[in-house]
């Protein structure tokens, strides 16, 4: 993620974890996200995830990711950026 955020043309606002592929999180991985999420946070960029399947949804509540930064698609995600505003996801995919 940090060097896709170096790469960026613009100094970015707002990172979105598509987290569809992913079906478990260790308690390891939800330490070493939250970390990143904190660093990332204090340089201003705000991180959502988007496509979270209900197991990780759950496993986020631990992070910093709350439900207002949970979309269930990447667009909605992206547009609330934009300052579309889209509902947040009301239930993570099965």
């Amino acid at each position: 993620m940090r060097e896709a955020l170096r790469g960026a043309p613009t100094p970015p606002r707002r990172l979105v974890l598509d987290a569809e592929g992913m079906s478990h999180v260790d308690a390891a991985g939800l330490d070493a996200l939250s970390g990143l999420i904190a660093e990332l946070e204090e340089e201003g960029v705000e991180v959502c995830v988007a496509r979270a399947k209900a197991p990780l949804s759950a496993r986020l509540d631990v992070t910093p990711i709350t439900a207002d930064r949970r979309f269930a698609t990447v667009r909605a995600a992206v547009s609330a950026s934009r300052g579309s505003s889209p509902s947040p996801a009301p239930t993570p995919h099965p």
